[in-house]
């Protein structure tokens, strides 16, 4: 096996928990890809020991050595703990989180782990928040969700605005318009969508038959953003289609913008540059498009994309999400994927503007995903001067800023500031 080399004493650095899934397969892919070079310092972990052993073969086809394998149940909470007390940090893709997360952030807790996943699922992160936060500052493990294409990009990319504007009073407003080609739907987060439509139904259901429905934990996506940033975040919730006087265009509100927003307030607070309105739209074909003058400044792309997720919506209420989801995923292999994002930002002072873009050449929800969270695990196992938050639940832009900023852009991520 592996050489027992590790930062603080542990078997490896990061243990991939949840590597059969579609983001998994990426984060191996991703893992192995600079492994030929060094020993591995991860292992691969999940239920089924038969598909885990299909991908550790498949690691081993760019050269690098095989990875280890741990096999751990959420259902089971003792092999949890045997999985993540061998490893500095605990890098999570099951989901969804609300029925199998909690599980894995006792057992770090109680191993002294760290623990990073993709979620997306604010009311989900804020509940764990109230409830395990003095258990995981006091046991001295970081907690870091929203690690994958939610939020790191808008998070970050807030961030390096923030700075650029930092002595005209930081950033007033705002605006960011995300990109993308190619790839797909991550089977976690097509679960996530369904999982929120079958609660919706219940609820109707209990409603109409004034039956009462078993209690579900109580979520409550507001726990994340403190008091203070309240308004702010009131604020920055933006009507289906607007038109941005920065950007000079019509463009529809993006489908992550609930999350991300959530995600962006709560950094700003802890940073210090709350107070800001943050507005986060959805380009589709890119910016460009949305500002000639022959699609309307936008406002065709902008109907067709709002008629394109509510196609979304209708199929996971008619339980179809699956199949399409499928066929979305195969139609999306024959464009090259890409996801940019732009943010346009003006201080509060409104005399100085900063534009910053990210670029990846991958899809955002599998292959952009699986860099960005490798990234954040990586400078989480490397631990020191890197990680500048106080253990307990944080972000990662909040716990990691400018060692996590290097990390990305040296995956190959592009990003840009210009101001003037």
């Amino acid at each position: 096996s592996m050489a027992q080399r590790r930062v603080g004493g542990r078997k490896y650095d990061i243990c991939v928990f949840g590597a059969t899934s579609s983001v998994g397969v990426e984060i191996v892919k991703y893992l192995s890809k600079d492994g030929a070079s060094q020993p591995n310092s991860w292992c691969i972990a999940g239920r089924s020991a038969k598909a885990l052993e299909a991908i550790a073969e498949g690691a081993t086809a760019s050269g690098a050595p095989k990875p280890d394998i741990l096999i751990a149940d959420v259902k089971n909470g003792q092999s949890l703990r045997d999985m993540v007390k061998q490893a500095t940090v605990c890098l999570t893709t099951v989901g969804p989180y609300v029925q199998f997360g909690e599980a894995v952030i006792e057992a770090c807790i109680a191993e002294g782990t760290h623990y990073a996943d993709i979620t997306g699922e604010v009311p989900w992160v804020s509940l764990m928040k109230k409830k395990h936060q003095a258990a995981a500052s006091k046991a001295g493990v970081h907690i870091l969700s929203f690690c994958g294409y939610d939020s790191i990009p808008a998070e970050m990319g807030v961030f390096l605005a923030a700075k650029e504007l930092s002595a005209n009073g930081g950033p007033g407003l705002v605006e960011s318009f995300h990109a993308m080609s190619g790839g797909g739907f991550p089977a976690g987060t097509v679960e996530t969508i369904l999982h929120g439509v079958s609660q919706g139904f219940a609820k109707l259901k209990g409603m109409l038959t004034g039956a009462k429905p078993a209690p579900l934990p109580k979520l409550d996506g507001q726990g994340l953003v403190p008091d203070s940033e309240k308004k702010a975040l009131a604020r920055s919730r933006a009507p289906l289609i607007s038109w941005s006087a920065q950007a000079k265009a019509f463009t529809p509100v993006h489908f992550m913008a609930p999350i991300n927003t959530s995600v962006v307030h709560s950094s700003a607070a802890a940073l210090g540059y709350g107070g800001l309105r943050y507005n986060e739209r959805l380009t589709m074909m890119g910016l460009r498009w949305h500002q000639s003058v022959f699609t309307l400044f936008g406002l065709i792309p902008s109907l067709v994309t709002l008629w394109f997720l509510a196609a979304i919506g209708a199929c996971a209420v008619a339980g179809i999400l699956r199949p399409v989801a499928k066929i979305i995923n195969y139609l999306s292999t024959r464009s090259p994927p890409r996801t940019h994002v732009t943010l346009m930002a003006t201080s509060q002072d409104k005399k100085k503007r900063t534009t910053v873009t990210m670029s990846y050449p991958g899809d955002p929800g599998i292959l952009f995903t699986a860099v960005l969270c490798v990234e954040t695990a990586r400078v989480l196992a490397q631990g020191g001067a890197g990680v500048v938050a106080a253990p307990g639940f944080s972000t990662p832009a909040v716990a990691l800023g400018d060692a996590l900023l290097a990390r990305i852009t040296a995956a190959g991520v592009k990003v840009t500031v210009k101001s003037r």
